[in-house]
């Protein structure tokens, strides 16, 4: 019964990371997310390129994809030690959607989604001092890694969340490794999101 429950929240959790946000509403302008800026279909380019709100919105919507398949996994009774499976399902999705020729931006925020309904106290703690990060910085990969960092310490420093946070800074590696790669691409093309 665990198998299929866990099975079936990985599958909604695929399904919701491959909702193209950045695209949708870059679309609704009238514009190819793909083909502007660093063509990183993430809220980021939308919301350098496209239109602010729009990038507020998406920032917030792949938040939700990577945390409400979690919280859905929490109900259906996943344990909370392999949630975090589920959480990097709507990475995966984000990075590799259904329709691949949509390509799949970072997973920053949809990580962060999934982390803060994973851990929810180091995950809003790395959420609040990413957000404050990107606002200093205006810096997507400062903001992550100073988020990372947060999130970290709080987890195993203060909430001691073990298991959780673990599991986490594993998915947080990853995503880390696949904005330096999506950086590297955009700094070919000379638009990098670092700057």
């Amino acid at each position: 019964m665990l198998a299929a429950q866990l099975a079936a929240a990985i599958a909604v959790g695929y399904l919701s990371g491959s909702v193209p946000f950045a695209w949708l509403a870059a679309r609704s302008v009238g514009v190819d997310i793909r083909s502007v800026g660093t063509r990183n279909p993430g809220a980021s380019n939308v919301f350098r390129i496209v239109d602010k709100r729009l990038g507020v919105l998406v920032f917030l919507a792949d938040i939700a994809k990577g945390a409400v398949p979690v919280v859905l996994a929490l109900v259906i009774g996943v344990p909370e030690e392999l949630v975090f499976l589920v959480g990097g399902a709507a990475v995966i999705g984000h990075w590799w959607p259904v329709v691949p020729r949509l390509g799949g931006g970072a997973g920053l925020a949809a990580a962060a989604g999934a982390g803060v309904a994973v851990a929810p106290f180091p995950g809003l703690v790395g959420l609040a001092f990413g957000i404050t990060a990107l606002a200093i910085f205006r810096s997507c990969g400062h903001a992550a890694g100073i988020g990372v960092i947060a999130f970290v310490v709080s987890g195993y420093a203060l909430f001691q969340d073990w298991e959780q946070t673990s599991g986490t800074l594993a998915l947080a590696g990853l995503i880390m490794a696949r904005h330096i790669a999506i950086e590297a691409k955009a700094r070919r093309l000379g638009k990098s999101s670092f700057t």
